[in-house]
């Protein structure tokens, strides 16, 4: 009976007379570098892992890449599988070659699929070497010189000891000035750029100082010439010439002598007016220093201006900022406007429009109407009843309730209203043509109406969201620019149904306002709680971004062709002007001190 061929640990079969040689007992093998480094007592495959690296012998780590690569791919050998003359090559490198070629490619000797077998050796050794490998590079011991690993491994004197403790210490202490030498470069960078600081703070500190010293000089002297222009010498009292006093009696004396008292005194009249006056002047100083900040801030900023070479006037220009900041101190309530429909629970007012005269108003919101009063009808029916809004009542169930008929005589009924489809967020009266109004509504929708029909006279509908604001242009009154939840400022003509240019944001936009005398100019304030102004003629980047609000801008206005005022849910206005150009507001007035200040 024949003897069964030879089986290999996985349980594959060779054939007897095709075993390769790497399948032989260990006594007919020549041991390799690599066996000796894997040794049974250090191979990670029999002890899970390299315990102690110190006893590896790692000499077997001068084998590289390069000396069990396949010759076909070229990398190291996967799935290895010799061939019958005795070379190994990856599996799948080795079967792809064989359907092509009938030869070996180290060789050419002649190879079929039949005679190659996997090598389980050699994968075992690859394996085993790359884990060794990975570990011994990890460890901090395959750093060390081989008289560190001798001491490590426990076989070396007392000398040998002392000398490697004191190699540690040296390390130690370049390590340790290294690290010092990175902190004391760290920390002398940060002095360096903090004393730059301050000395370029202290350098401009000194020229504000002098700035201020030379214009508090300059108005001094104004004060002065002001004082001494008020105050003329009259030349007839000081010219008069002394005349001899008759001999009076006692009655004649004491007349005379309170009729000199009574034009002496000054009148009473007289001192109301002074008095007024520095009440008029306490007013306005506690006004401005309730904004000193933003009035030093701008102060400071012309001055470096003109100290930079520009031709301006900054005592002029500030003292004016002065005058018409504190030129009022208070608003007046006129009228209240009590509508008709006043029971309804959306009867909120979103936009108050006037027209181009001041004769008519127009007031829109979420009732989804657009009601025109006459200014003067409604400021008159407020005087003939005496009518400040306190005509209602509240119930139990907090709804307003008229108290009689006769309350009517306090109601403003409207001259016309508009029906719209949609809640509306703003009003814009056309400039020119006082029968044109235009809308923006929660649908993204805006829409040209005509006041004398009640009729829409165009309707533009590319916007995907709610349009927060629109606004006519002044200097051509054809055109509107709107302003839009999807991030979107358009700008429209009358003429055309779709919009002429469009602006991309990266925040909602909350309104827009075109420049009062420039049809190409626009701004708008959006959630990023900045205002930005463009040119439409350049619409890829902002001309200016004013910053400064910390909130969402939600309000915009012109004042005149270079100042403008914005407001924003963080309950501030700021006053803001072209001519500076920095994005910095000169002014602004918040909630908390506009009860106490101007606004």
């Amino acid at each position: 009976m024949s003897e069964p061929p030879p089986v290999e640990p996985d349980g594959v079969s060779l054939p007897r007379d095709s075993r390769p040689e790497s399948s032989m007992t260990s006594s007919t093998r020549t041991p390799s570098p690599l066996d000796s480094a894997l040794t049974p007592a250090t191979s990670p495959s029999r002890v899970g892992g390299v315990s102690d690296l110190s006893t590896v012998d790692t000499s077997a780590l001068s084998l590289s890449d390069s000396d069990f690569r396949c010759g076909i791919c070229n990398h190291v050998i996967r799935e290895a599988f010799m061939t019958r003359c005795g070379h190994n090559f990856c599996y799948r490198c080795i079967r792809s070659h064989l359907q092509s070629s009938s030869s070996c490619p180290n060789c050419n000797g002649e190879l079929t699929s039949d005679q190659i077998y996997p090598n389980f050796i050699l994968d075992r050794c690859l394996r085993d070497w790359e884990m060794l490998k990975k570990s011994v590079i990890s460890s901090p011991v395959s750093h060390t010189s081989p008289a560190e690993r001798t001491i490590l491994s426990g076989n070396s004197s007392l000398m040998e000891i002392n000398a490697m403790i004191e190699s540690l210490h040296a390390r130690k202490r370049r390590l340790e000035a290294d690290e010092r030498g990175v902190e004391l470069d760290v920390l002398s960078d940060f002095l360096q750029r903090s004393k730059s600081r301050k000395v370029e703070q202290y350098r401009r500190l000194r020229l504000e100082v002098d700035i201020v010293h030379a214009d508090l000089l300059l108005v001094e002297m104004q004060r002065r010439d002001i004082r001494s222009e008020s105050q003329p010498v009259d030349s007839s009292v000081a010219e008069v010439p002394s005349m001899p006093t008759p001999a009076l009696d006692e009655d004649q004396s004491e007349t005379i002598t309170t009729v000199n008292e009574r034009r002496l005194q000054v009148p009473s009249s007289a001192g109301r007016v002074s008095t007024d006056v520095a009440a008029d002047v306490e007013q306005k100083k506690k006004g401005v220093r309730s904004h000193f900040a933003d009035f030093e801030a701008q102060y400071f900023e012309a001055q470096m201006r003109r100290a930079s070479g520009e031709a301006m006037a900054p005592l002029g220009t500030l003292r004016s900022l002065f005058s018409r900041f504190s030129r009022y101190s208070q608003f007046k309530v006129l009228t209240s406007l009590n509508s008709h429909d006043l029971m309804e629970s959306s009867n909120i007012i979103s936009s108050i429009e006037f027209d181009r005269d001041g004769e008519l108003f127009a007031t829109a919101g979420v009732s989804k109407r657009i009601k025109i009063f006459e200014l003067e009808e409604v400021l008159a029916n407020s005087d003939r009843s005496g009518s400040r809004g306190e005509n209602m009542d509240i119930d139990e169930d907090r709804m307003p309730r008229p108290r009689g008929i006769s309350e009517l005589a306090d109601v403003h009924f409207p001259v016309r209203e508009l029906l719209s489809q949609s809640k509306l967020s703003c009003l814009s009266w056309n400039p020119s043509v006082k029968a044109h109004i235009a809308s923006s509504d929660y649908d993204g929708a805006v829409t040209v109406w005509d006041v004398g029909t009640g009729q829409t006279v165009v309707t533009f509908s590319e916007h995907e969201r709610r349009v927060w604001s629109v606004d006519y242009f002044p200097a051509d009154s054809a055109r509107i620019v709107s302003g839009s939840d999807d991030c979107r400022v358009k700008v429209w003509s009358v003429n055309q149904q779709k919009s002429i240019a469009t602006i991309e944001t990266r925040a909602n936009v909350c309104c827009v306002r075109a420049a009062p005398e420039n049809s190409h100019l626009i701004a708008f304030g959006s959630a990023d709680h900045h205002v930005h102004f463009y040119d439409l003629r350049h619409t890829r980047n902002p001309s200016i971004i004013f910053k400064g609000h910390r909130k969402a801008v939600s309000y915009l206005r012109f004042l005149n062709r270079n100042d403008f005022v914005s407001a924003s849910t963080d309950s501030t206005l700021k006053l803001w002007s072209l001519q500076s150009a920095t994005g910095n507001p000169p002014m602004t007035l918040s909630s908390s001190s506009s009860s106490s200040s101007s606004s």
